[in-house]
Order: structure tokens, then C-alpha cells, then sequence
């Protein structure tokens, strides 16, 4: 009996143990799901929830980015999850009965193994989706923002900047309203109502920093490299990006609630310290999951494991979480060995005493029949959770040999229209090396892989492989897998990397034959094939691939019920291990892998990190997991920008990260010294040209001053001109009108009278006459002086001359008589219009 009260002991202290959330020192505590929420909190049936973000801008905070720790017992609880269970397919739940409360200003990570219904949990908890029964009650009405893993955009603007800065944020209505109330008072400045419009107005905004907002968008743009897709349709994205534009709207929206589904994936470091400081320095509560390592010990303040459909808390972040879940595990051992031996003591005592099993010992005989059963299912649940991955026995460095130079770059140039990836880049890939490619998103990671590959044509230079390469190649881009069963799926792959391995064996035989007369051509060939068709030596005939496939599928955790479901309905981590077993099935000597880690869990992870340390050939990664890219590689490849390629070696991401940082800091600091330098010159430039200004000024004063004197002079010369014009003008009008009266007082002498108009017209008459008979007389007088006229001719001819002079004297007579009297009496222009007869 002392080892029986020993065993019960040993269990009663263990659920104690369990129960007092304070007991240890992470806060393990599932007596913490069985409160009940305040009756505040209602219900999320019939509420109006957002997908996808519109954008609301707050300064960014400098907080130093620690997490610190806080009583999570002083916080106001914000959702209440009661009893809720969800089956995706309606008959195999991926949680059941579970309760939990998140609180405010917590931030939350949920962990687990692909497909054990994180996504799904998130979206039941966010009122995404509903549960299939339960509640999931709300305090007051939060606002709440899911970004999942793929977003769709397209309801929520055309272009990136339509959906990143919504029009119809709470932020672009306060500006928009107190443009409006601006508006108003300035049109009426002595209207209360007016006046309290923007008053409200003004401190609305000052409530939402409005003046803040574009220098956020512009931080918030720069970090999550979305500059250069700011203009550009959203239909036109890619996932990444798509994921991006989503996290950038759902930070600026700054929710009560943010509900984030792997917010690290296609984020570049840069990028995911911006990111972890933000969140970390954010009052919003946070629920997400992650398997950045280094983000969640960075971020997370409580983690919530869910396995097996059961939701296990931790307090701390996820150190304090393998330390905690050691330590239940440890537990559990022990609840388990004690239940072991309290049930061989009483399965003993049931051997020994037959009539046990009588009515009167039934009821005993039952609680060790339900002993038995939570015995049998804990041994099974340890056994699964204690099965690690063992990605050694998945994949085997492949049967070739390999050289020193595995794959050689020369001069390798790419661009696309203005942008560089490469510029004359030579590289050298040895079989050892270990390389991680960085640089921030855009800068072309993955189309190097992709040269490395072939897939991607140069413009100009070389790539070589070895002859005994086998390359394998995992995309960050998830492929579109077929309607296919897993388990068939697998075997293709089996089979079609034993079908080349055949090949290069025919071949080789092939090429033997060739050179050996001993062995017939013929009968060489025969046997490659026979050797293809059958398996050859590396027993990968069917019966081998299926035992190869279920070794695969073990390994990888994949429960024998989902070994026939279809490749195309697996959850998106699930797809992604299947990837990564394709590539592995290859039996590659080098290793190209993009992004390897987004959306696998943290188990697959741990064992991939285990693999590759192994891994006996070359390795070429590009990832932003900095946990990861420190067990696996051990040189950097850093894509700098403008294409340029720099290697680092035997330096850890920290160390290349301060590098980084140190060459941040010097340019910076070369910068302001330039700016320095450019002020100086510009306070020089500036004192040069008032220098210089100021000499034009004393150039111009005495210029002036000249000028001045010279003015002076020249308006006293004017004024004595201006004078002396006066005078002789005055001198001469006297002169005139005094001449004037001189032909006046001669008319009253000679007793003359003005012109009448009868008379003035006759003696303009008499002025085109005169001019009439000057002519004719001039011609008679040349006709006469010719010669050409005789005897009576030329009488007659003086005849008429003289009568012509005679009317000529007696006109002219007459227009000095009137000439006389015009000029008399003030008309002399009429005169003057005529002298030419004169």
C-alpha cells in the first residue's frame, strides 16, 4: 500500500501543481479559462466586422523595444471565448470546448503544429467565423482587424494607395471636417455655431493627431517596402505584397483588437524589427501566430499552444515557454508513472481476487477499466508529442560525388528596365558552404536562386554546374498542388526522382559498354533498363516507394487519417511540408531554398534546422528567420542594392545586422557631415554675396551721390533753359502780336476792309488761273523764241501773247490787292498755300 499512497500522492501533488496559476514562475494556469465574463460583454452574432483594414495613422512610438513584464490580473478582459468547438469538415474537430479570455493591451501568440487550426481559432476569436458552438462574447464594441495569410484587397480600393490611406478613415474625415468648420467661421467670423464647429473639429483632430498621419503613412510605406507600389493596381500584386499593403492598412487602422496570421512572412528584417518595435510599443492587443523565433520572444507576453484541440497557456514569451512545457511534460511523466503503477497494483489485485468481479466490487472494476483507458490514451499522446522529426532519414545526400566547384558564376549581369540586380558578379559555390542570402525585399534574393537554378536568363555573363549535381530547389512561391491524394503525390515524387537516377545509370552502363569489348552494347542497355524498371540497387521499385512515402509522412508528422485526403485541401503550412518533402525525395547534393520557414510550425523548423546542420552538400538559403539562418549557415551573401554582391564569413545574423547598422550609422554620420559641409558653403556662398551685395550698394550710393550733383546741376541748367525758353517765347509772342497789329493800323491807313467770303473764294479762283496763264505764257514764249513759226503764224502767235500777259497783269493785280487784305486782317495761310507762281 506505500507505494500505491505514493503514486496517489505523486498525482494529487501534480494536479495541484496545475491548478495554481502562481506556482510557477512562466504562469501556467488552466483554471484561468473558467471564469465567467462580465455581464458587459455580448455576443458577436449580428455584429459588422472589417476583413480587411481601412487606414488610421498615429505618430510611431520610440519606445526601446523590451517587453517587459506586466500583471495581466490589472487588465480589463476584452474577448471571452466560452465552450467553443469548430470542425472544419464538419465532422473532425480541430478544437473543442475551449475557453479563453484575451485581455486588453496583451500581446498573444498562438502556436502549434500545421493544421491544428491556429488560422481557424483566429478567425472564431476575431468574428471572422463563427463557432459551431460556444460563444464568443465582446467588452463594449471593439474594433477588430484579421490580416490573414493570403488578403484579398480588391473591395477595399483600386490602387495600394486607395486601400493603405482610406478616404473614409477616421482620420481623413477629421481633416475633411475641420477643412469644412475652417471654411465656415472664416466666411463668418461672428457666427457662434461656426465657431463651436471648429472648435469640436480642432479637437478631434488633435484627439487623432491628424498632423502626424502622412509622416507615419511615409514611415510606414518606407519600412514595408511599398514605396515603388504605392500607384499600382492591387489586382496586380503578388502574395507578398498583397500581405504587405494588408499589414501596413491594418496598423495604420490602429484597432482595439489586431489579429495577425504570420505578420513576418515576406517582411525583410528591416522590416520585422520595425514591425516588432511598433507592435511592442502599441497599447492594441495583439493575437498572433508566428515561427519567428526571435519575434515572439521579442513580442509575445502570454502564448497559447493548441494541440490535440486542447488550449494550453503560458505566461512569458516563448522561452518561458519550452521552459514551462518542459517542465508539464515532466509533470505529465510523472502523472503517467503514477497512474502506471496504481493500475498494475490494481489490474494484480483483480488477478488474485476473481470474486472481484462481483456486484459488489463492480463499482471498483469500473474505475479501473477507465484507469486503463486515460492510461492508454496519455501513453499514446506522449508518444506522439515525443516523436521528433527526423529529416536525416528523409533525405540522403545523393548517390554522386561531389567536386570542389559545385556551381560558378562569371560576370553575371540582370536588370530589369532601370533596375540592377546583378552587375558583373562572379561567384564561386563550393561543396561546403553555407550561405544565406540578405539584403532588404526587392533588392532580388530570389532571382538570384533562380540564376543559380537556370530559371532566370542573363543578360549577360555565365552560370556552371558540376556534372554530379543534383540541385534541389524549394520556392517561397507555394505551388498549386493538384487534386491529387498525399500519399500518391509522394510516391510520383519518389518515383520520378528514381526514374532520373535510372537514367544517368543507363548512361553510365550505356558509356561502359562503349569503352569495354567484353560487355556487348546490347546487353548493356538490357540491363539499364531492366535495372530502371525494377529498381535498381537503391530499392525504389514501388513496393519501396510506398514503404519510402509512409516513412516521409511519419517523419513529417502527417496523421495516417489525412495520408489519402487531398494535397489540394491541406491547410497552408501542411502544403508547405509537402513542398519541402518533394524537394527532399530528390535526394539533392545542393540545397536552393527560398524562404524555407514561412509556414511551417516550429516543430517541422527545429527538425529542418537539425537536417540542414547535417546536410552533406552545399546549401544556399534565403530567409529572414535570424534564429534559423544562424544554425544553418555559415557565411552571408548580401544583395546591397544597384548590383552589387558582398560575402561575409563566419559571422552570425547579429553581426552582419551591426555591420549593417555600424554602415547605416557611418553613412549617416557622412551625411550630416556633408550637410555640414553643404551648410558651411552656403553660409560662405551667403556671406560672399552680401559682401559682395554690399559693395554693390556703396557702388550704387555713390553712383547715386554722382548722379545726385549731376541732377542737381542739370536741373538747374534745365531750370535756367526753361527760363530763358520762357522769355523768348514770351519775347516773341510779344514780337507777333505786335506785328500783328502792324498790319491792322496799315489797313485803317489805307482805308482797307477784311475779306468778304465772295472775295475769299475769288481769290482762290483767281490763284489757279494765274497759275493756268503763268504756264500758257511760258509756252508761247519758248514757241516764239524756236524759230519754227513764220510770217503770219508768228504774228498771231504775239498777238495772243500779249493778250494773255495783259489778263495775266490785270489778275495779278488783283490777288496782291487780296493777299493785302488777307494778311491785314489775319489770313495770311490762305496766301501762303500759293507762292509758287511767284
Amino acid at each position: 500500500m506505500g507505494a500505491r499512497m505514493r503514486a496517489c500522492v505523486c498525482f494529487l501533488v501534480f494536479l495541484l501543481h496545475l491548478g495554481d496559476g502562481d506556482g510557477l514562475s512562466t504562469g501556467y494556469s488552466p483554471s484561468a479559462f473558467l471564469r465567467s465574463p462580465p455581464k458587459s460583454f455580448r455576443s458577436s452574432e449580428g455584429r459588422l466586422h472589417r476583413p480587411a483594414p481601412s487606414v488610421r495613422l498615429h505618430p510611431l512610438s520610440a519606445l526601446k523595444a523590451t517587453v517587459q513584464a506586466v500583471d495581466l490580473q490589472d487588465r480589463d478582459p476584452l474577448i471571452f471565448a466560452r465552450d467553443i468547438s469548430k470542425a472544419n469538415d464538419g465532422v473532425n474537430f480541430q478544437f473543442e470546448g475551449l475557453t479563453y479570455t484575451l485581455k486588453r493591451g496583451q500581446k498573444v501568440a498562438l502556436v502549434g503544429r500545421n493544421g491544428a487550426g491556429k488560422s481557424t481559432l483566429m478567425q472564431v476569436l476575431s468574428g471572422r467565423l463563427g463557432a459551431d458552438s460556444g460563444d464568443v462574447l465582446f467588452q463594449g464594441s471593439p474594433s477588430v482587424i484579421f490580416v490573414e495569410q493570403e488578403p484579398e484587397l480588391e473591395a477595399f480600393g483600386e490602387t495600394v494607395r486607395e486601400t493603405v490611406v482610406s478616404l473614409e478613415s477616421p482620420h481623413s474625415l477629421a481633416l475633411k471636417e475641420l477643412e469644412k468648420a475652417n471654411a465656415e467661421a472664416t466666411k463668418s467670423p461672428n457666427n457662434m455655431a461656426a465657431k463651436n464647429h471648429l472648435e469640436k473639429a480642432l479637437v478631434r483632430a488633435e484627439d487623432l493627431d491628424v498632423w502626424g498621419w502622412e509622416s507615419l503613412v511615409e514611415k510606414m510605406v518606407e519600412q514595408l517596402n511599398l514605396k515603388h507600389l504605392m500607384d499600382r493596381p492591387v489586382r496586380q500584386l503578388s502574395g507578398g505584397e498583397r500581405k504587405r499593403v494588408a499589414l501596413a492598412a491594418a496598423l495604420a487602422m490602429k484597432p482595439d483588437v489586431l489579429v495577425l496570421d504570420e505578420p513576418t512572412n515576406h517582411l525583410d528584417v528591416f522590416g520585422i524589427e520595425w514591425l516588432q518595435e511598433q507592435l511592442a510599443g502599441d497599447d492594441t492587443t495583439v493575437l498572433f501566430a508566428s515561427h519567428d523565433r526571435r519575434f515572439l520572444n521579442f513580442l509575445a507576453d502570454e502564448l497559447l499552444e493548441l494541440d490535440e484541440g486542447r488550449l494550453m497557456v503560458f505566461r512569458g514569451n516563448y522561452d518561458d515557454y519550452l521552459r514551462t512545457a518542459a517542465t508539464r511534460r515532466e509533470a505529465e511523466s510523472s502523472e503517467l508513472q503514477a497512474k502506471q503503477s496504481l493500475l498494475k497494483k490494481e489490474l494484480q489485485w483483480m488477478s488474485r481476487q476473481p470474486r472481484a468481479r462481483q456486484s459488489r466490487s463492480k463499482k471498483r472494476v469500473e474505475e479501473v477499466e477507465n484507469l486503463k483507458a486515460q492510461v492508454k490514451a496519455s501513453v499514446q499522446r506522449m508518444k506522439t508529442k515525443e516523436r521528433k522529426m527526423n529529416l536525416k532519414a528523409a533525405a540522403v545526400t545523393g548517390s554522386k560525388r561531389l567536386g570542389n566547384t559545385l556551381i560558378e558564376v562569371e560576370d553575371a549581369s540582370l536588370a530589369f528596365d532601370e533596375k540592377v540586380i546583378l552587375n558583373e558578379v562572379s561567384l564561386t559555390l563550393a561543396k561546403d558552404d553555407r550561405i544565406a542570402l540578405v539584403g532588404p525585399n526587392g533588392v532580388g534574393k530570389s532571382t538570384f536562386l533562380k540564376v543559380l537554378m537556370g530559371f532566370q536568363k542573363l543578360d549577360s555573363g555565365s552560370v556552371k554546374k558540376g556534372t554530379t549535381v543534383q540541385v534541389g530547389y524549394y520556392s517561397q512561391q507555394q505551388k498549386d498542388l493538384p487534386h491529387q491524394r498525399v500519399f500518391d503525390y509522394l510516391k510520383g515524387a519518389l518515383k520520378a526522382s528514381a526514374s532520373d537516377e535510372m537514367d544517368e545509370r543507363q548512361r553510365a552502363l550505356a558509356y561502359e559498354a562503349m569503352m569495354s569489348k567484353s560487355v556487348p552494347v546490347e546487353m548493356a542497355m538490357n540491363n539499364a533498363v531492366a535495372l530502371a524498371e525494377s529498381g535498381g540497387e537503391s530499392g525504389v521499385g514501388d513496393m519501396d516507394r510506398e514503404a519510402g512515402v509512409r516513412n516521409l509522412l511519419r517523419i513529417f508528422n502527417f496523421p495516417e487519417a489525412r495520408w489519402y485526403g487531398w494535397c489540394d485541401l491541406l491547410s497552408g503550412g501542411e502544403k508547405r511540408r509537402l513542398q519541402l518533402m518533394e524537394v527532399l525525395a530528390q535526394k539533392p547534393n545542393i540545397l536552393l531554398m527560398d524562404e524555407p520557414t514561412n509556414d511551417l510550425d516550429l516543430t517541422t523548423i527545429t527538425a529542418l534546422e537539425a537536417f540542414l546542420e547535417t546536410f552533406e552538400g552545399a546549401l544556399v538559403i534565403s530567409s529572414h528567420d535570424r534564429q534559423f539562418v544562424d544554425r544553418v549557415a555559415s557565411s552571408f551573401l548580401a544583395l546591397e542594392g544597384e548590383g552589387e554582391v558582398s560575402r561575409y564569413d563566419d559571422c552570425t545574423y547579429d553581426d552582419y545586422m551591426d555591420f549593417v547598422r555600424e554602415k547605416e550609422e557611418l553613412a549617416r554620420k557622412e551625411k550630416e557631415r556633408e550637410e555640414k559641409r553643404q551648410r558651411e558653403r552656403e553660409r560662405a556662398e551667403a556671406e560672399e554675396k552680401r559682401k559682395q551685395q554690399e559693395a554693390e550698394e556703396r557702388t550704387k550710393r555713390k553712383e547715386a551721390n554722382i548722379y545726385t550733383e549731376t541732377a542737381k546741376k542739370m536741373f538747374r541748367e534745365q531750370q535756367e533753359m526753361r527760363i530763358t525758353q520762357e522769355f523768348e517765347k514770351a519775347k516773341k509772342d510779344r514780337e507777333k502780336e505786335e506785328a500783328k497789329q502792324i498790319p491792322k493800323k496799315e489797313a485803317e491807313q489805307k482805308n482797307l476792309k477784311p475779306m468778304r467770303p465772295k472775295e475769299t473764294k475769288e481769290f482762290i479762283e483767281i490763284s489757279s488761273k494765274l497759275k493756268v496763264l503763268r504756264n500758257r505764257t511760258k509756252n508761247m514764249e519758248k514757241k516764239c523764241k524756236s524759230g519754227e513759226l513764220h510770217g503770219r503764224e508768228l504774228n498771231a502767235l504775239y498777238q495772243k501773247l500779249g493778250d494773255n500777259c495783259s489778263i495775266l497783269f490785270r489778275l495779278e493785280e488783283k490777288w496782291f490787292e487780296y493777299a493785302e487784305r488777307l494778311e491785314m486782317f489775319g489770313k495770311a495761310e490762305l496766301v501762303d498755300q500759293y507762292p509758287s507762281w511767284l
